[in-house]
This record gives structure tokens, C-alpha cells and sequence, in this order.
């Protein structure tokens, strides 16, 4: 499961949109995740494994679900996808928010 250069460039997109809508400090998102400083970044411009993307996203998503912060659609990070993407990565843990 690649993305090609559109899909990635709409990924990228679609989470800084998720990102940009917290009102929350990059610091904090990536201790939670155990990234150093600028690893939030890196996932965001998909320059880190899918499974990372993956998992950033999730977070994301709960921590806008916890706030009330409506989500936006992912075009290929969606809930549909899910199962074809832990076929090719394996599961992931997600921290709890």
C-alpha cells in the first residue's frame, strides 16, 4: 500500500488540517507519542513509516473527538482503509489521550 506523489501531497494536507484545528502545542502530541522534537513534523509531510502516519493520525483524531473538534475526511487515511493498511504494517498502539 504506496501513495503516489497526489495522494501523498492530499495526506500531508489533510493532517496539518487535523493538526491546525487542536489547540494544542506540537511539544505535548509528540511526547504522547515519543517523538523527539520535530517528529511531528516529519509524520505531517508523510516523511516518516506509514505505520507512524498511521498512528499520528489516530491520535489526532482522538484528541479533535475529545475536544469536540469535528474531523476532517481523510481520502486515504480513512476508517475503510484501516484494515488494509494493518495488513500491510502490522497494528499499531495508540496512546490514550
Amino acid at each position: 500500500m504506496s501513495l503516489n506523489p497526489a495522494e501523498t501531497a492530499a495526506t500531508s494536507r489533510e493532517l496539518h488540517a487535523l493538526r491546525d484545528s487542536l489547540l494544542l502545542a506540537d511539544a505535548p502530541i509528540e511526547s504522547a507519542l515519543g517523538y523527539q522534537p520535530g517528529g511531528l513534523a516529519e509524520v505531517l509531510d508523510i516523511e516518516a513509516s506509514p505505520i507512524e502516519v498511521w498512528r499520528t493520525r489516530d491520535y489526532l483524531v482522538a484528541l479533535a473527538e475529545r475536544e469536540g473538534i469535528a474531523v476532517p475526511p481523510f481520502s486515504r487515511l480513512s476508517d475503510s482503509m484501516r484494515p488494509q493498511a494493518q495488513r500491510w504494517f502490522g497494528r499499531w498502539e495508540v496512546p490514550a489521550v
